[in-house]
């Protein structure tokens, strides 16, 4: 009996620390964990997950004004750190699986027409970081897949960092995957 009784007393002062936790937690300033050019808030979607009216559809718009839209809804997309060049591999240790970088202008997608198949072979996945009209980039989509590729469309500033590149098209792969052969 006294095990029980002891239970009981315990939860109303388990209860009464959760809630004192989580006051505590919704007081502190938000951890920022990327800030950058293209950086929104995330705000505006905690407070539509805890608003009790029903979600309409409608564009969720950031408290400085800037709505939340899709990357391809936000084209022209053109890197600062990023130029057209000729065509490079780059190797980068522990990458498990192939990318490429590329833009829409001419030198990159007629390089992606003669890469597409070896792209493919190798399992690549494609990013896109230069692009000016939605039209252009869904029909380089859907060449992609036919060809087997996943394509999406990134800020190209953010690769030009964390890979160390300053030019595309280019190709990054495990050192393993470069020695089975030469690629374009």
């Amino acid at each position: 009996m006294r095990h029980s009784v002891r239970g009981f007393l315990a939860a109303p002062l388990v209860a009464t620390a959760m809630v004192q936790a989580q006051t505590l937690i919704l007081q502190q300033p938000p951890t920022v964990v990327y800030e950058g050019r293209s950086t929104i808030s995330a705000q505006p979607y905690y407070q539509r997950l805890q608003s009790k009216e029903p979600v309409t559809g409608a564009t969720v718009t950031a408290p400085d004004g800037a709505g939340i839209l899709a990357l391809e809804d936000r084209l022209p997309l053109s890197p600062t750190q990023l130029q057209v060049g000729p065509p490079t591999m780059k190797t980068i240790p522990g990458l498990t699986t192939p990318l490429f970088i590329m833009g829409m202008d001419e030198r990159s997608l007629n390089w992606f027409s003669r890469a597409a198949k070896g792209l493919s072979d190798i399992s690549a996945r494609g990013i896109v970081v230069q692009a000016t009209q939605r039209s252009g980039w869904r029909d380089l989509h859907s060449r992609a897949r036919e060809a087997g590729i996943a394509l999406m469309l990134l800020d190209g500033d953010a690769i030009a960092q964390g890979y160390r590149i300053n030019t595309y098209p280019t190709v990054l792969m495990s050192p393993e995957l470069a020695q089975k052969g030469p690629y374009e």
